[in-house]
């Protein structure tokens, strides 16, 4: 690893981003680029897809997937997440950030009413 002797990082700020605001510096957020899963030829649809995804996540506070450069989403895929493993995992916290409409529509089909 290399940090650059100029590097404006400000270590405060990258905590903030990844703790919660107890103050014990407890890592219990993580960010998931969703983008990374999908291979060029396939597009985000099963479930299998879903869980490959989520695999350890149920080890964090909150979970943020972020689904920049994700165009659309299968039903199966958001289903397993968002209903499956919400309800399997009810104390993490599931923030969804840069999302299409497209994707933001099929994750709303499948959510189970609070």
């Amino acid at each position: 690893m290399e940090i650059s002797v100029n590097s404006k990082l400000n270590m405060e700020k990258l905590f903030a981003k990844f703790t919660s605001d107890d103050g014990d510096f407890a890592f219990d957020t993580t960010v998931v680029p969703v983008k990374k899963l999908k291979s060029s030829n396939e597009g985000l649809v099963s479930r299998s897809q879903a869980k490959r995804l989520m695999v350890g996540l149920h080890k964090f506070d909150q979970v943020r997937l972020d689904f920049d450069g994700v165009d659309r989403i299968g039903q199966a895929f958001a289903d397993e997440i968002f209903r499956v493993w919400s309800k399997q995992n009810t104390s993490v916290s599931l923030e969804i950030t840069r999302a299409n409409k497209h994707v933001n529509n099929m994750i709303s089909r499948v959510e189970a009413p609070s």
